[in-house]
């Protein structure tokens, strides 16, 4: 079982570390996103002391912790999917997006010499699809009234969870010159199904000074 968990940090206004100078300004807001990849749930009881609830969100949960023990967090993580940095203009949002093409056997096309069960010769033409893996973050702050800023996040991700498999079997008959009692030839293969996994998180909510937004996406099993 995995967890996907999104860590925002809101960086100091200004010149932002990471971004060039020409891409940042005085009234400029930098957001530092990592997207790491937790392995079950064991992570929620090594860091709940540090986790302060903000809300929920169906399987989704949003949480405040000290941008100090961030980093204790993401050792914690089974691998890192996502390290954007990006910085705009108060109340615009920056848009960071990634994704994977993964190509998977949709399809088998039977070649054969005869119908089901009576072939001779026998091959699978595989038909190849591709689906995507992605994951968009769009984030905008204005200051808040009670201090540090008020974050506008809208998250959409589409993770391949698991290429299930189909097999089809047929045995080949032996060919009419073949010596006598010769057997049947059992040909196997194998398509695949995609099972995706979708999660979707939408809101705002205040970010003090010293503090990174955490979002779990909510915990998935990964057969990949």
């Amino acid at each position: 079982m995995s967890l996907a968990a999104l860590c925002l940090a809101l960086i100091t206004q200004g010149t932002v570390p990471g971004i060039p100078e020409s891409a940042s300004s005085p009234t400029a807001v930098g957001y530092r996103v990592r997207v790491v990849e937790m392995e079950g749930l064991k992570w929620r009881a090594e860091m709940h002391r540090h986790l302060r609830p903000v809300a929920r969100q169906g399987g989704a949960s949003v949480w405040l912790m000290d941008e100090s023990v961030v980093g204790g967090l993401l050792d914690t993580s089974k691998q890192t999917l996502f390290t954007p940095k990006a910085a705009s203009g108060r109340e615009v949002p920056a848009e960071m997006r990634t994704s994977l093409r993964v190509p998977y056997v949709a399809n088998l096309e039977r070649v054969a010499d005869g119908p089901h069960g009576a072939a001779t010769a026998l091959a699978y033409k595989p038909d190849v699809a591709y689906v995507d893996e992605s994951l968009s973050v769009s984030v905008k702050c204005r200051p808040a009234v009670e201090g540090g800023a008020m974050a506008t996040i809208a998250l959409d991700e589409t993770r391949l969870a698991a290429l299930e498999l189909v097999e089809v079997v047929e045995d080949v008959q032996p060919k009419a010159d073949a010596e006598p009692g010769t057997k049947p030839v059992t040909l196997k293969a194998q398509m695949q199904v995609p099972l995706l996994v979708d999660g979707t998180l939408k809101g705002e909510w205040r970010v003090p000074e010293g503090q990174a937004l955490v979002v779990g996406l909510g915990p998935h099993e990964m057969k990949r």
